[in-house]
């Protein structure tokens, strides 16, 4: 983005709903498994699309998994980028909110709110979210750093609007970094 590029600024407060105390008390998970929630919210996305009358013509999902030596030097990077519907500011709120589900009893998995979370936290600490809507002339970004959270003790994350990424007219990125050698136990 060039330098005299305005970006619009938002924060974003993650606080956890007081329900999920007791769901992330229990949460065990495997990194094949938190990469495959991952992707299932991908999936989910396009069902959206297609509820909400505005089909993916064609539907994907790319993985970007690092190596073993990445992994265990801390270098690692997974990335899982959709061409999906995409999310506003209250879609990525609601998507690193622990506790708000977008799902309903009979619609898909995910009734609680808490995969992303407990998925992303199980690969790495630090994930990115870009997300954008083929309405919008950008993307919302927003950076969830358990390492910072767990510094500063609150619950607010910065969010910025930037350009949308090369190629995407629609759909999200989740780029998750510092990753743990053997997942987040």
């Amino acid at each position: 983005m060039a330098e005299n590029e305005k970006t619009n600024s938002f924060d974003l407060n993650i606080t956890p709903h007081p329900q999920i105390l007791g769901i992330l008390a229990m949460a065990s998970l495997s990194a094949i498994d938190a990469l495959s929630e991952l992707i299932d919210n991908s999936v989910d996305s396009f069902g959206l699309s297609q509820r909400l009358g505005e089909p993916v013509e064609n539907p994907q999902i790319e993985l970007f998994i690092p190596t073993l030596n990445d992994v265990r030097a801390g270098n690692g990077e997974f990335i899982i980028r959709d061409n999906g519907f995409g999310l506003d500011r209250e879609g990525i709120n609601n998507a690193v909110t622990a506790g708000v589900s977008g799902q309903t009893q009979f619609a898909n998995l995910g009734l609680f709110g808490v995969g992303f979370n407990i998925a992303s936290g199980k690969i790495g600490p630090k994930t990115i979210i870009t997300s954008c809507r083929k309405s919008d002339n950008f993307a919302s970004e927003v950076v969830l750093d358990l390492e910072d959270l767990i510094r500063s003790g609150g619950y607010v994350v910065p969010g910025r609007e930037v350009p949308k990424p090369e190629g995407m007219e629609q759909g999200t990125i989740i780029k998750i970094t510092g990753t743990y050698a053997t997942g987040h136990q």
